[in-house]
């Protein structure tokens, strides 16, 4: 059987009886998915494990140095598509808290961005005092 397309969100759950959640589209559409006990179990345990994941990150982050090296890395994107001579494309939802946090990286916007990008999260976890980006920029400006 050939796996469903889509990601799996365990909040907001669809009003049914049972073990359902919606399963988010590319193109934004949700669809009502009912999964085994088991799945839903184990949705709800990987969304709990993220969010504290997200929490112990930003609890000791340097958040201005992870804006910089997010934008280091954005900068990096596209350097690399013009050179393909093509572009990065980023869903507005994604573009909008990526600006809200670099206007303002405080543990909020940052935790509206990793709840949109949670692969960001590498950034946020590097960046307390101690960790490899925070030593790595440290090394810079000296």
């Amino acid at each position: 059987m050939k796996p469903l397309a889509g990601k799996l969100i365990a909040f907001p759950t669809p009003n049914r009886p049972g073990f359902w959640a919606y399963r988010i589209l590319d193109d934004d559409t949700a669809l009502e998915t009912e999964l085994t006990r088991e799945e839903w179990q184990m949705l709800h345990e990987s969304e709990a494990a993220t969010k504290k994941r997200i929490e112990a990150a930003l609890c000791n982050c340097d958040l201005p140095m992870a804006r910089k090296e997010i934008q280091e890395f954005h900068t990096i994107l596209n350097q690399q598509a013009q050179a393909d001579g093509g572009v990065f494309c980023f869903k507005n939802e994604y573009v909008a808290a990526l600006k809200d946090f670099c206007i303002e990286p405080d543990s909020t916007n940052a935790r509206a961005l990793l709840n949109i990008a949670p692969q960001l999260i590498e950034y946020f976890e590097s960046c307390p005092p101690g960790g490899n980006l925070y030593a790595a920029n440290t090394r810079r400006r000296t």
